[in-house]
C-alpha cells in the first residue's frame, strides 16, 4: 500500500514529497467539503481557476489517449493531421 508520500536522499539531505489530489465536487457541496478539510492542519487547500481546471483536464484526456495507443487499443494519429487540426 502507498503511505502518501515518497522520500529521498541527495547527499546528506532528506527530501519528503506529498501526493497532491485533484477533486471533482458538486458545488452545492463544496463548500462543506473545504470546510472539512481546512479544518485538517495536514491539509492545504487551493482552489483551480477555470482555465488551470481546464488545462488539466486536457492534459489527463492526452494522457488517457497516449496509454490507449500504447496499450495497442487505437491507432496513433499522424502528425500532420494532429498539425491540420490545431
Amino acid at each position: 500500500m502507498q503511505t502518501g508520500f515518497y522520500f529521498y536522499m541527495v547527499g546528506d539531505i532528506l527530501y519528503f514529497c506529498y501526493m497532491k489530489f485533484v477533486l471533482e465536487v458538486k458545488e452545492s457541496k463544496a463548500a462543506a467539503l473545504l470546510t472539512l478539510l481546512n479544518d485538517l492542519p495536514y491539509v492545504k487547500t487551493k482552489p483551480l481557476t477555470p482555465y488551470k481546471a481546464k488545462v488539466l483536464e486536457d492534459v489527463k484526456e492526452a494522457v488517457d489517449e497516449l496509454n490507449l495507443v500504447l496499450a495497442g487499443k487505437i491507432e496513433a494519429r499522424d502528425a500532420d493531421e494532429l498539425l491540420n487540426e490545431l
